[in-house]
């Protein structure tokens, strides 16, 4: 396993503690080899990526207290062309992932999903991108 400040990172935004914590406890579990950092606002989020030198993904709640997550990751897009960008929604909206493709996001994860199936999904391929 790589050393932590090796590890692709993963910036989770949400404004639901709980769900943050399961995201990271997932996204850094055993199966991963991945770092988090966790977040519950938009202007945190970009706090963070400002002074972040590198950074594989985000993964951003679709509604946040301070704005939207679509919002918040296109702003990442601009920024960070780079960055993997993860819309993430306990809606059950089936436009939702056709718009994140539309937008040009790097993926859509459902918050009724299992958090094995996050990990399995659509996050399984950040612990090979090249840190940025």
């Amino acid at each position: 396993m790589a050393h932590a400040q090796e590890r692709p990172l993963v910036l989770v935004v949400d404004d639901h503690p709980l769900v943050r914590e399961a995201l990271v406890q997932a996204l850094e579990g055993p199966l991963q080899d991945l770092a988090c950092i966790a977040v519950g606002s938009a202007g945190q989020a970009l706090q963070q990526l400002h002074g972040l030198p590198r950074l594989a993904a985000v993964l951003a709640d679709h509604r946040l207290p301070d704005g939207d997550g679509v919002s918040l990751l296109l702003e990442v897009r601009r920024l960070r062309p780079s960055t993997a960008c993860v819309l993430l929604s306990g809606m059950e909206d089936p436009r939702l992932p056709a718009r994140a493709r539309h937008l040009g996001l790097d993926g859509y994860l459902s918050k009724s999903m299992e958090p094995l199936q996050i990990v399995a999904g659509d996050m399984h391929g950040l612990n090979t991108l090249e840190h940025q």
